[in-house]
C-alpha cells in the first residue's frame, strides 16, 4: 500500500504540472449578449480541455498534448512526456515500483528544467 500511495502522489504532482495553465487559459470573448452564461461556458471549456489532456496522456500523444496546452509546458519535451505517460500507465496497471522509479527520475528532470 505504501508504494501505491507514493506512486499516486508522484503521478498526481506530475499530472498537475503537465496540465499547468489549464485553469487560467480560457478568456471569454467580449460580447454584450445578456443571455450568454459566461461562467457555464468557461466551465464547459475547461472540462473539455481537461478531457483532451487526459486523452493525450492515455494515448501517449505528445503532439496533441502540446497543441492543447498551446506551448511546451515547463520545457517538457517529447522524451519527458513519454516517460510520464509510461509512469502513469505503470501505476494504473499496478506496477508501482516501476512507476515510482520513473516518477522519481521525472521529478529530477522537471527540477532541472525549472532551475
Amino acid at each position: 500500500m505504501k508504494k501505491y500511495k507514493k506512486a499516486a502522489i508522484n503521478i498526481a504532482f506530475l499530472t498537475f504540472f503537465l496540465s499547468a495553465g489549464l485553469a487560467g487559459s480560457y478568456q471569454a470573448p467580449l460580447n454584450n449578449d445578456a443571455d450568454i452564461d459566461w461562467n457555464n461556458d468557461q466551465a464547459s471549456y475547461k472540462q473539455e480541455r481537461r478531457e483532451l489532456i487526459i486523452s493525450a496522456f492515455e494515448n501517449n500523444d505528445y503532439r496533441a498534448w502540446r497543441q492543447i496546452t498551446g506551448r511546451q509546458v515547463g520545457g517538457v519535451n517529447e522524451e519527458v512526456f513519454a516517460r510520464f505517460t509510461a509512469a502513469r500507465a505503470a501505476a494504473r496497471s499496478g506496477r508501482y515500483s516501476q512507476a515510482i522509479k520513473l516518477t522519481e527520475r521525472l521529478k529530477k528532470d522537471i527540477a532541472g528544467i525549472l532551475s
